[in-house]
């Protein structure tokens, strides 16, 4: 055989041999994988038994497999469960290295590998990895920046809210202000301290603003000061979030603040979210500033101040009639208008019907300006209601009519 000859047998066997082996591991590989389908059933089940302490360890994973299965149903039952039961998946999600590979995860080149290891750690509320997803929040992509975020206040870091606000408002292409809201919310009660402090401290008004809304969303009583301080910023939209801020906690010592802020502030924005706050604020104040905004020259602070009085019932109609002869005709309409809107129409003429002086005013008032619609409908029907509606119909007519012939 020749030298040339020879050559090509030990080349075509070196390809037979490559070929058969990597046969053979594709094969074992699809072994090992159809072995982890067949357990999957079986590991969830376990994971499951072993958080309820109905076990009292966990199945050992024999591949790569069945460890990948392994770490998703420990991640997946700890979406189920709380207390004890998470305790003790996590400390397994510990012990088996599952925590330490997702820490080094968060230094992968891939984007999405670190924002899964960054939801990972927080799912399982791995204390030991504040560390490495502190340094996250300065990750180029804001995916990971904003995975880390939420991870943090899950796994009870302190000191952490300011970074993490910073983090997620540092570009224009980062968080919106309700996702980072969402996620300061995610540490709980203990939050509101930290945030009113920071507060107290922040000159950057884009995260001051973060921060009154999540104090607003926290009902946090404590913040009633600092809230009320940012009431009186020159940034509108500061102000007019605290003033959202401030309704939210509706605590009466924000009342007179408030209300010189729905009559007096410069910005219709901050005078509108004034007037929606002055509705959930119970203090004698409220009204009746809402009742002076019904005067006011923007159609959204008329708006918000009619939805207040409407949802302040007998105590904004009392308001309401004081000032019942000064009221434009514009701001009476819209405030009917707000009654409409809430389906209170029809009840305030009930509540005229039945005696109530105030509604009364109100009603004779509405129609003189022209609201006749409802009044109209209520006087088809048979009763106390219905024969009010029609008698001040007819006074209206024979008004009309009499002031005709005089001229």
């Amino acid at each position: 055989m020749s030298a040339l000859a020879v050559a090509f047998t030990a080349v075509g066997c070196l390809l037979l041999l490559n070929l058969l082996t990597a046969v053979g591991v594709r094969a074992a590989g699809n072994r090992r994988a159809r072995r982890a389908r067949r357990l999957e059933p079986e590991i969830r089940r376990a994971v499951s038994d072993f958080s309820m302490e109905l076990r009292e360890d966990l199945p050992q994973p024999r591949s790569r497999h069945e460890r990948r299965l392994l770490e998703e149903a420990l991640l997946e039952t700890a979406t189920e469960v709380s207390g004890t039961a998470h305790e003790r998946l996590a400390e397994s999600f510990v012990a088996l290295g599952f925590a330490d590979r997702a820490v080094a995860d968060l230094r992968s080149r891939f984007a999405m590998r670190r924002v899964h290891a960054a939801e990972a750690l927080g799912q399982m509320r791995v204390r030991e990895a504040a560390g490495a997803l502190r340094a996250g929040l300065r990750d180029r992509d804001p995916l990971v920046r904003f995975a880390c975020a939420n991870a943090l206040t899950r796994v009870g870091a302190h000191g952490v809210l300011r970074p993490i606000i910073a983090a997620l408002t540092s570009d224009r292409h980062g968080s919106t202000t309700g996702e980072v809201v969402e996620t300061l919310l995610d540490y709980g009660r203990p939050a509101a301290a930290e945030l009113i402090e920071l507060l107290a401290a922040e000159r950057d008004p884009e995260v001051s603003l973060v921060m009154v809304v999540a104090l607003g969303e926290l009902r946090s009583v404590d913040a009633v000061p600092e809230l009320v301080r940012c009431l009186r910023d020159p940034d509108p939209e500061l102000a007019a979030r605290a003033a959202h801020a401030l309704g939210k906690v509706g605590d009466p010592r924000s009342a007179a603040e408030l209300a010189a802020q729905a009559t007096g502030a410069e910005a219709w924005e901050v005078r509108a979210a004034a007037c929606g706050a002055c509705g959930h604020v119970a203090a004698p104040e409220t009204p009746r500033a809402l009742a002076l905004a019904l005067d006011d020259p923007s159609w959204h602070v008329r708006s918000a101040a009619a939805r207040a009085l409407v949802r302040l019932e007998d105590r904004g109609l009392a308001a309401v009639r004081v000032r019942l002869a000064a009221l434009g005709r514009t701001g009476l309409l819209q405030l009917w208008g707000a009654f409409e809107l809430a389906d209170r129409s029809a009840a305030a003429i009930e509540a005229a019907a039945a005696g109530d002086r105030d509604a009364d005013a109100l009603v004779r008032a509405t129609l003189a300006a022209g609201a006749r619609a409802r009044l109209e409908e209520v006087a088809e029907r048979d009763d106390a209601a219905g024969r009010y509606a029609r008698e001040l119909l007819e006074e209206t007519e024979q008004a009309a009519v009499t002031a005709g012939e005089r001229r």
